[in-house]
């Protein structure tokens, strides 16, 4: 049964010829049924696709059991000579492989000219068990238009069919492009493969010809190509461009209308579901194939993305899209790798500064808010950070970046304190964590740099002790140590001599404020010079005095000299009396003749003896022999209370001596003036004596008040 009658029900078997054909008009008795096969469904390019024409006898009548000959145009005898426009001139076997539109008479109609969909073998093979078994039929072109073939059998000359038996020629075609008609409404691009043969037979009625043509419908779908594609390498976002290569392989015949588009997906679309981050459409393709590139796309988040590519089609290949998480097709971006670098504050002793360190995080891409640095300090000498941290602290770490600094921690033992910063990273940037050896996170802190204060006894005589008090502030998280006090002298000025005398080893507790050193008995006068020096702990470093310090010198004298003074009594203002001090130097041991006595007096009214003397005499030569000296005399102008200072200088033996402002023997008072009253009572108690006196106390103090202050020195 042929195909036409399998297919579709096609509305009716249809019979093509070429524009030369003329109607197929069967002679009475002669049967030459064409019979084309052709697979039903075929796809651009299948190859080697078998195809066949069957031609047969189907004489009746008179004619049956008679014998035809297949004759070409043109071809010799038996067959008649060809007269144009008569049955004899049929073309003989003939065949258009596609036609999109049957005309009247199944003839193609010139708007279904369609040829190229095919290319065909160069010759056809009779079938076995036909009567053309084994005869080659060359396969030639012999018109453009429709592409029409003819079959020409290459020997003998002429086929003959025996009454009802069949010659099948074998052939193979390529499908090569779509055809651009499509012959039916059935669903498909449908094409008719039309075959012709014109049979002659001798005999029986005379001589008669008769031609047939038959078709056979194909349904021929566009090829499917395999879209292959590799996306770009993982990367590091904020350095590398994400990229898509396609290559379009299997094409038949795809011209130059292809095009590839590229959409990426990401970060993290698993589905593709969303709206493409990245698009590069419409790529024109390259008929001759090749890879293909996309344009670039620099991702600012990490994250997994994923590309989709799709060939749009042509005339003959099928459009084609990758799918989402095909393989090659998805790149991974990785955080970027930020550094971070920090700054610890300088060395410092214990107990002065607290320690502090600054982070700065650089190289980060497109960061995200957030984000934080973590700093731990270990110590003291921890070298491998290995212990608990002794201080941690978090800070934000804001988009902008810059630095930030720690809490401050103040630390409470000496040695080597470790920084370590630790950056937290975000969803773009991957943590960043300093180095226990970082040299610039390293702070050493010294132990504390006390202080030592100390004040020696005073001075004093042979006979005496001498002793020192020292007191150390500035001490930070102290433990108990010890004081060491040396003694230099006498006259040892530099201190470079051995000490006369030491006090080693005080206890000095941890919450002692001050201690006191061993007692010294010198038996020779001089310049004695302390030095105390504390001998620290494992917090506090030592702490010394310096040798020469005013408070840690001490004179050691032969006698302690001893000023005993009297000063002048009392009197007015303007009576002629002047003011004066007498001097006298007790407790000198072996005296020489270099002592002297300075005098001072102070006032009126200078109680604290703070002011600038208003008579001096300096330099008054005191005896060996002892005694009293005095001093110059000084005529007041002032009434008020005056205070005389004397000052012994001392010798090379004995100390001086300073006598004390407001001494009761020093404190004379100089009164005013009295007044003269010229009226004398007549009569009364008072009496005109005391009348009188006390009017001449009152003009002497006038006259006072009118003169000028008088101070004088004298220096003897």
């Amino acid at each position: 049964m042929s195909k036409l009658v399998r297919s579709l029900g096609a509305a009716a078997a249809v019979i093509l010829s070429v524009l030369t054909f003329v109607p197929g008009v069967a002679e009475a008795g002669v049967g030459t049924p064409t019979t084309p096969d052709i697979p039903l469904m075929l796809t651009v390019g299948d190859t080697n696709v078998p195809v066949s024409i069957e031609l047969g006898n189907a004489n009746t009548g008179g004619e049956f059991g008679l014998t035809n000959t297949v004759c070409n145009w043109g071809d010799a005898a038996p067959c008649p000579a060809s007269t144009p426009g008569s049955l004899v001139g049929d073309p003989g076997i003939n065949a258009i492989l596609s036609c999109g539109l049957l005309g009247a008479d199944q003839i193609c109609a010139p708007a279904g000219a369609d040829p190229g969909v095919f290319t065909v073998s160069a010759t056809g093979t009779g079938a076995a068990g036909t009567d053309c078994a084994g005869v080659t039929f060359d396969i030639v072109q012999t018109e453009a238009t429709f592409g029409t073939l003819r079959f020409t059998p290459q020997a003998p000359p002429n086929i003959t069919i025996a009454q009802s038996e069949t010659c099948r020629i074998d052939f193979t075609v390529n499908v090569v492009k779509m055809p651009t008609v499509d012959q039916s409404a059935v669903a498909g691009i449908q094409t008719v493969f039309i075959a012709d043969n014109t049979q002659w037979t001798t005999g029986g009625a005379g001589d008669l010809v008769n031609s047939a043509r038959g078709t056979d419908n194909a349904t021929i779908s566009k090829n499917t190509p395999t879209l292959t594609t590799n996306a770009s390498a993982t990367g590091v976002v904020g350095t590398t461009t994400l990229t898509d290569t396609a290559n379009v392989f299997g094409r038949v015949n795809p011209g130059s209308a292809g095009t590839v588009s590229f959409r990426l997906y990401g970060p993290d679309d698993a589905t593709c579901a969303g709206t493409p981050i990245f698009e590069d459409l419409n790529n024109a393709y390259p008929s001759t194939g090749g890879p293909l590139a996309s344009d670039g796309f620099a991702p600012t988040v990490a994250g997994t993305y994923r590309w989709i590519a799709s060939y749009s089609g042509d005339l003959n290949n099928e459009a084609i899209t990758g799918a989402c998480n095909d393989t090659n097709e998805s790149t991974i971006v990785t955080k970027a790798s930020p550094a971070i670098t920090t700054t610890a504050s300088a060395a410092v002793k214990l107990g002065e500064t607290p320690l502090i360190d600054s982070a700065t995080v650089t190289g980060r891409v497109n960061p995200v808010a957030g984000a934080t640095v973590s700093f731990a300090l270990y110590g003291p000498n921890d070298a491998t950070c290995a212990n608990a941290p002794v201080s941690t602290s978090t800070v934000p770490y804001t988009v902008a970046g810059g630095a930030v600094s720690s809490n401050s921690y103040t630390p409470t033992l000496p040695g080597t304190y470790q920084w370590v910063a630790t950056y937290s990273g975000d969803a773009n940037n991957n943590s960043a964590v300093g180095l226990c050896t970082d040299v610039a996170e390293r702070t050493v802190v010294s132990k504390a740099a006390p202080a030592i204060v100390t004040d020696a006894s005073d001075q004093i005589a042979i006979g005496g002790q001498l002793t020192d008090t020292a007191t150390v502030t500035g001490r930070v998280n102290p433990a108990a140590s010890t004081i060491d006090f040396s003694l230099y002298g006498p006259n040892d000025a530099t201190c470079a001599g051995p000490a006369v005398f030491t006090s080693f080893g005080v206890a000095y507790g941890a919450t002692d404020t001050s201690v006191t050193s061993l007692a010294f008995t010198p038996t020779l006068p001089g310049t004695y010079r302390w030095i105390a020096t504390y001998n620290g702990d494992a917090n506090n470093d030592t702490a010394t005095g310096t040798c020469g310090d005013p408070a840690e010198t001490v004179q050691v004298f032969g006698g302690l000299s001893r000023i005993v003074t009297n000063a002048s009594p009392g009197t007015f203002v303007g009576d002629g009396k002047t003011l004066s001090d007498v001097a006298t130097v007790l407790d000198r041991v072996t005296p020489d003749n270099t002592g002297i006595v300075d005098f001072r007096l102070y006032g009126p009214n200078d109680a604290t003896c703070s002011g600038t003397p208003i008579f001096e005499t300096l330099g008054v030569a005191y005896p060996a022999a002892g005694g009293s000296v005095s001093s110059g005399e000084f005529a007041p102008t002032q009434a008020g209370i005056y205070r005389w200072v004397a000052t012994y200088r001392g010798d090379g033996n004995n100390s001086g001596a300073v006598g004390q402002c407001g001494d009761t023997a020093e404190t004379v008072t100089v009164a005013p003036t009295p007044d003269i009253d010229t009226e004398l009572p007549a009569t009364g108690p008072g009496g005109v004596g005391g009348t009188l006196g006390i009017g001449l106390a009152s003009l002497l103090a006038g006259l006072a008040l009118l003169g000028v202050s008088n101070r004088r020195r004298s220096i003897i």
